[in-house]
Parts: C-alpha cells; sequence; structure tokens
C-alpha cells in the first residue's frame, strides 16, 4: 500500500468470520494477553522491549474486545 490515505483511498474488503472461527482467535489471544500480563508483571525488561510489550498488551486487549464485539452480534442475530 502505497501513498498518503488522505490522497488516495483503496477499497477495503472485509471478511466475515465464523463463530467458531472467532471463538479460536480468543481464545488463542487471550493466552497470549496472559503471557504478555505475566512478563510485564514480572521482568525488568530494556526499555525498548518495554515500549514493544506495553504495545503489544494494548493491541492484544483491543483486538480481545473487538473480539467480543463481534461475537455479540451472533448470539442478537439469532
Amino acid at each position: 500500500m502505497s501513498g498518503c490515505g488522505v490522497c488516495k483511498r483503496e477499497e477495503v474488503s472485509v471478511r466475515t468470520y465464523t463463530k467458531a472461527e472467532l471463538e479460536e482467535a480468543f481464545t488463542s489471544l487471550t493466552s497470549t494477553l496472559s503471557k504478555c500480563e505475566k512478563i510485564q508483571v514480572g521482568k525488568k525488561l530494556p526499555a525498548s522491549q518495554q515500549t514493544l510489550l506495553d504495545r503489544r498488551v494494548r493491541a492484544l486487549r483491543l483486538a480481545l474486545e473487538l473480539i467480543e464485539k463481534e461475537m455479540a452480534s451472533f448470539t442478537v442475530e439469532k
């Protein structure tokens, strides 16, 4: 993807996922988040690694929140 987003818009295709795929992703990401949080509490990391870990934890929490929101739509629709 080249160019700036303001100058040129590209079409974004949205993929739909099954409930089973979302549940599997949720389980996997929850496990990864748990491991990252344990490292945050337990170890003193160099600044660059700490920043990377903090950003990773925020991204995982965001992803989990979005997956939860999407899974809720399955229960509302059916």
